[in-house]
């Protein structure tokens, strides 16, 4: 088994390159095998990248120095790496060796896992050429050489930090991700039975502009995680496995209305306070994490990338003493406390009774406190 790859297999992809495996010419054989060993390299190569840069992705590499279809040697070689489980089969970061461009480390379609003769012509559009695409990433077979396999992981990783689009902005221009429902979004939230109570009584409104914001902030690869005991919700990033966040973007809290908290500038959406989750400001939002996506990583300064993760995923934020809770009352606008007059109407058994309720008990019940703590 090679330890490295040598100037021999360069040599060898450019000489044998379109002719058909004879399996029965002992010259072949030792090619191929040859070519085989350089593809185990790959494989450690891509592994290696994966559990450094992706740590909860995958990678996958087939030990075959032949095409598919008519079995002759290609002019290259190549491993997979997907972020995470989740990441559609289509589309891959790859390493490995070419016998003219030396190595490389791109994001690639995958053909083998797409019967959609029209992804690879609208992939290639986006890529560009090779030697000056904004998700390629080449060094000459003789600089490559020279590396140690530590080094050429550590220059891999570099690359894909330097790309100038992510996975995840190629996953969505090519139609490739699976688009949750909203009830599929939130089942993600409900894992805290207190957020599932009280997002019951959102109105189809409030679920909309919710979702988008989850949206948003996923797509952005941010986290989304549950605060201690109050159904507040955080956003920014977080370890899993880890009770503390490394950075918080976002909180949106309250009881009677959704309220956002932005906690630093991103594009056009300044710091905010227990805003009023809009419309407006949910496509701001959406705008900011689209084309601000560097400034989130130098603020957040990350080592490695996956995708976002939601609560469902991660450890909820313990509560520190004298720390914010959900409760509106000191921070109500006064539009929020004007008396409201809304008429239910209906055939019986429509559930008038139970909306109202449902209002009593949100709009204007408080906790009891026991006699003995009451000054």
């Amino acid at each position: 088994m090679a330890d490295y790859f040598t100037s021999d297999h360069f040599k060898l992809l450019n000489k044998w390159k379109g002719t058909i495996y004879d399996k029965s010419n002992p010259e072949q054989q030792k090619v191929y095998e040859e070519l085989s060993q350089a593809f185990d390299v790959t494989k450690r190569w891509a592994e290696a990248v994966q559990q450094s840069f992706f740590p909860m992705g995958w990678s996958k590499t087939v030990r075959k120095p032949t095409d598919q279809w008519q079995k002759k040697f290609i002019p290259y070689n190549w491993g997979r790496i997907y972020p995470s489980s989740e990441s559609p089969k289509e589309l891959a970061y790859t390493v490995g060796i070419d016998a003219v461009l030396g190595f490389v480390v791109k994001i690639d379609v995958v053909d083998t896992q797409t019967e959609d003769s029209a992804l690879r012509p609208k992939y290639e559009a986006i890529r560009g050429p090779l030697t000056s695409s904004p998700i390629v990433a080449v060094l000459p077979a003789t600089d490559g050489l020279a590396k140690s396999f530590s080094d050429l992981v550590a220059w891999s990783v570099e690359a894909i930090r330097n790309f100038k689009l992510r996975y995840d902005d190629l996953v969505a221009q090519l139609n490739l991700g699976k688009t949750l429902s909203d009830e599929d979004l939130l089942k993600h939230f409900d894992g805290k039975p207190a957020f599932q109570t009280f997002r019951a009584s959102w109105s189809p409104q409030d679920k909309a502009l919710f979702c988008r914001l989850a949206r948003a902030v996923h797509s952005a690869g941010l986290d989304w995680w549950h605060m201690g005991k109050s159904i507040q919700v955080r956003f920014g990033r977080k370890n899993p496995g880890s009770e503390r966040a490394v950075g918080v973007l976002g909180v949106v809290r309250g009881t009677r209305a959704r309220k956002l908290t932005w906690t630093r500038p991103v594009g056009p959406v300044a710091k905010l306070n227990r805003e009023l989750l809009t419309d407006d400001l949910v496509a701001k939002i959406e705008t900011a994490l689209s084309t601000e996506r560097e400034s989130l990583d130098d603020w957040l300064v990350l080592e490695t990338e996956r995708p976002g993760l939601w609560p469902d995923q991660l450890r909820d934020d313990p509560l520190d003493p004298g720390e914010d809770t959900d409760d509106d009352e000191a921070t109500d606008t006064e539009e929020t406390r004007q008396p409201v007059n809304r008429i239910y109407y209906g055939p019986p058994g429509t559930g008038k009774t139970y909306e109202l309720s449902k209002l009593l008990k949100r709009e204007y019940e408080q906790a009891m406190t026991p006699l003995c703590q009451r000054s």
